[in-house]
C-alpha cells in the first residue's frame, strides 16, 4: 500500500513525509532514485528503511549506545540571557 508523501524543499536538501514516517534527503537525485523504488515496492522499501533506521522507536538501549562517546550530541539549552521564553513571547520581569 503506497502512504502519502509531502516533500519539503528545504536549505540543504528535502524533507519527506511518508505516512507517519520522516525522511531527509540531501539530494534531489537519490530522492528520486529512493521514491521511484518506493513506488514500485512499498511494502519492501518500508520495512528496509524500518530495519536500517537510526531513531526507531523501537531501538535498543544496545543501539543507542553506540554513539562515540567523544562526539557528545549538542544540548537544546540556551546558554544566552533572553527576555524570551521558547515560544518567543516575551516574559515579563
Amino acid at each position: 500500500m503506497i502512504r502519502s508523501i509531502k516533500i519539503e524543499a528545504v536549505l540543504n536538501g528535502f524533507i519527506v513525509y511518508i505516512g507517519c514516517q520522516t525522511l531527509v534527503f540531501d539530494s534531489a537525485a537519490v530522492l528520486a532514485d529512493e521514491l521511484e523504488r518506493y513506488l514500485k515496492n512499498p511494502m519492501e522499501v518500508e520495512k528496509e528503511y524500518l530495519n536500517k533506521s537510526v531513531n526507531a522507536k523501537h531501538t535498543t538501549p544496545e543501539a543507542i549506545s553506540l554513539v562515540p562517546e567523544d562526539n557528545p550530541r549538542p544540548t537544546l539549552r540556551n546558554d544566552y540571557p533572553s527576555t524570551e521564553s521558547a515560544t518567543g513571547i516575551e516574559r515579563r520581569q
